[in-house]
């Protein structure tokens, strides 16, 4: 699946700094989903994965009716 986000910002950031020291795990498990699906392995159809994903989330979490941070971390480590 192909999709088109309008960003908020012109910012990108890299793996590391967006995965820390598991950033070579998160971005393999992306690849392994990409390949699960029958997507190309590239860097552009993993990033597109990883943007859908992290939209899916992000709208996930904002239809949720959390009213201060400690719902919202409750809900994290639930």
């Amino acid at each position: 699946m192909h999709a088109n986000f309008d960003a908020d910002s012109n910012v990108e950031i890299s793996w590391r700094t967006f995965a820390g020291e598991t950033g070579t795990l998160y971005y393999d498990l992306v690849r392994l989903r990409c390949r699960d699906a029958g997507l190309p392995l590239d860097e552009v159809s993993v990033d597109a994965q990883f943007r859908l994903h992290l939209h899916r989330g992000i709208a996930y979490l904002s239809a949720l009716p959390i009213k201060s941070i400690s719902e919202f971390v409750t809900i994290l480590t639930n």
